[in-house]
């Protein structure tokens, strides 16, 4: 017989219930934060702009 499945994670004697992807609320806030202030922020640097226009320029040239 296997043991039921629980969605809560032990750890130094407080129980954290986790969601279906093993994660607690606050390492979803976590990974959301971390995500906004890199990949997901809007604006890009100078240096990812230098970076976008050389590709398009090595596109338009293939």
């Amino acid at each position: 017989m296997t043991p039921s499945v629980t969605l809560v994670r032990p750890g130094d004697n407080v129980r954290q219930e986790v969601g279906n992807d093993g994660l607690t609320d606050a390492e979803r806030d976590q990974y959301a934060e971390e995500y906004r202030s890199t990949i997901g922020r809007k604006s890009i640097s100078a240096v990812e702009k230098q970076a976008h226009a050389l590709w398009l320029a090595n596109r338009a040239s293939s």
